[in-house]
């Protein structure tokens, strides 16, 4: 895999949306939405898939990789909100290449093992 797939984000998640009736006529209403978002992981290395979505990498294997369409569970798609409760996201405004964080890696294609291996020391 090359390393330029490789990332350094914070993974979010909805955990409460509201719908609030600000102001109601016989024509129109007007609703506020509020979303409140958590931390699910910080600084987790992602990697970006063909279809524009994300993996943590401890979530990830062989499979995945090879076929690059990982488990639809596991894909997480990069934003500034979700929209929907429940919902995780990669935080958009997080997202930096692990190289800029990290330093360069000693090769420019690296096994998932290799780097899964890597993360953990």
């Amino acid at each position: 895999m090359k390393t330029d797939r490789i990332f350094v984000g914070d993974i979010m998640q909805c955990v409460e949306c509201r719908e609030e009736v600000v102001y109601r006529s016989k024509r129109e209403e007007s609703i506020r939405i509020t979303k409140i978002f958590q931390t699910v992981k910080e600084n987790a290395v992602l990697i970006a898939m063909k279809n524009g979505l994300y993996i943590d990498i401890e979530d990830i294997n062989m499979r995945d990789i090879f076929f690059d369409s990982a488990n639809a569970a596991l894909n997480i798609p990069k934003g500034t909100e979700a929209n929907y409760e429940g919902e995780m996201f990669v935080d958009e405004k997080s997202l930096q290449p692990y190289t800029k964080v990290y330093g360069p890696l000693e090769e420019e294609n690296i096994g998932v093992f290799k780097l899964k291996k890597l993360v953990r020391n």
